[in-house]
């Protein structure tokens, strides 16, 4: 009973994920991917938003290592967004924020790899 009044609040404040050690480093190694990789020049013109991110997933994996890049949306914002996208030799993560901004998604760097969520979405 104690443990449960304990508990209680964590979860009334919002999302609570407790990680383990190993989890948090997965979660930080996910974050240095999204500083150190850089990609080439890219061009995206109006590209939907679950092509932009499947060629951007692409030129990011070729040389810098596997990682998960996972669209936690609904289907009607998948298939109603597009972005536009040039930039000269970006970081992942400055390509990642870009489209966020453009298509109202957060970039959430998480034990599995990185996920791009609906900002309304937790």
């Amino acid at each position: 009973m104690k443990l449960l009044r304990i508990c209680l609040p964590l979860f009334l404040i919002g999302q609570f994920t407790l990680l383990h050690a190993d989890d948090k480093a997965k979660v930080e190694g996910n974050q240095k991917k999204l500083e150190t990789i850089v990609l080439p020049d890219i061009d995206l013109q109006n590209e939907p938003l679950r092509a932009a991110l499947g060629k951007i997933r692409n030129l990011a994996g070729s040389d810098e290592g596997n990682f998960n890049l996972v669209l936690k949306a609904t289907e009607k914002h998948q298939e109603s967004t597009t972005v536009t996208i040039v930039m000269e030799s970006p970081t992942l993560g400055k390509v990642l924020s870009e489209v966020g901004r453009q298509a109202n998604l957060k970039v959430v760097p998480m034990e599995f790899g990185i996920a791009m969520v609906e900002i309304d979405q937790p």
